[in-house]
């Protein structure tokens, strides 16, 4: 099965995070296919900026990391003048998407939880998308060329 719904997935993690993260204003996730496995890979606006990788089928996080609020802040930045935007669905986790032909990254202001979601398909991804998937599936430990 291709096409994922995530909109349960992204609130829970949302959710989940936004109570570890009080202080936190913002987040980024990443979701793709790994194989068999879907993976979320999200950072945290925190100082220093926290990161988790998980499978939408577990709450537990499969990996915790930390990056320099730079490095968040880079990151926004990349994403928000990638190009994505022209992708952007509306202010709702109810997206459904096929993550193995798209790039589909997710932003949250969490002090009102809006979740926008930016399906972009693999075809017509800038570099700068790929960039930052790969960065993003590095965070996982996953080497893509």
């Amino acid at each position: 099965m291709n096409t994922r719904t995530i909109m349960a997935v992204l609130a829970l993690l949302v959710i989940g995070f936004t109570a570890r993260a009080q202080a936190a204003t913002r987040m980024l996730m990443y979701t793709f296919q790994d194989g068999p496995a879907l993976r979320c890979v999200g950072i945290v606006d925190t100082s220093p900026a926290r990161g988790f990788v998980i499978s939408p089928t577990s709450s537990i996080p499969q990996k915790a990391f930390r990056i320099t609020r730079q490095q968040f802040e880079q990151t926004w930045r990349s994403l928000h003048s990638s190009g994505a935007e022209k992708f952007a669905g509306g202010k709702s986790a109810n997206r459904t998407f096929d993550a193995v032909k798209n790039y589909v990254f997710s932003v949250t202001n969490m002090p009102n939880g809006a979740i926008t979601n930016f399906v972009v398909p693999k075809n017509r991804a800038s570099p700068e998308v790929v960039s930052l998937a790969r960065q993003f599936e590095a965070f996982a430990g996953i080497s893509r060329r």
